[in-house]
């Protein structure tokens, strides 16, 4: 039996759902959730998970998306359908692409039930959200230039 590592277990698999207009005028949200079959040795709680993704909504409304800001700056996510912000880090956003690649912290995630939340944008910049990394984490290294979707982890999962 193979001891899975504790970094192969950041990328967790996410299934999308298309943007629809919600919430206020002008604000556009995308379901998203985590696969509980993913998380594994029970639920996790505190736990960022790395989100990546690419959707040519995700450009600035004026090359053609629904995000208001040409930096990005009103992208944020919240838990459930509900107004609870999660505390996020955006890493990297491309407007020409649409692609966005966030550090996103779960309350908790359930290794028996799918944990879903909602991707948001098109309305003013989102409030700053408590960080990500608190306390219990020494130290926080973002490597740049390290490939998807292992974020540097070799194929084997051995580090």
């Amino acid at each position: 039996m193979k001891k899975e590592s504790t970094l192969s277990r950041l990328v967790l698999s996410l299934v999308m759902i298309g943007f629809c207009p919600v919430l206020r005028a002008g604000v556009y949200e995308k379901a998203l959730s985590i696969d509980h079959t993913r998380v594994r040795g029970g639920a996790l709680r505190g736990f960022p998970v790395f989100v990546s993704l690419s959707d040519p909504a995700l450009k600035p409304v004026s090359l053609g998306g629904r995000v208001s800001s040409e930096n990005g700056q009103d992208i944020y996510f919240a838990l459930g359908a509900g107004d609870e912000i999660l505390p996020f880090e955006i890493v990297s956003f491309d407007p020409k692409t649409g692609a966005l690649k966030a550090w996103v912290r779960f309350p908790e995630l359930s290794s028996t039930k799918d944990t879903e939340f909602v991707l948001r944008c098109g309305g003013e910049p989102a409030a700053p959200s408590d960080s990500v990394w608190d306390g219990s984490y020494r130290i926080v290294g973002h490597f740049g230039g390290l490939s998807d979707p292992d974020l540097g982890i070799p194929r084997s999962g051995k580090l």
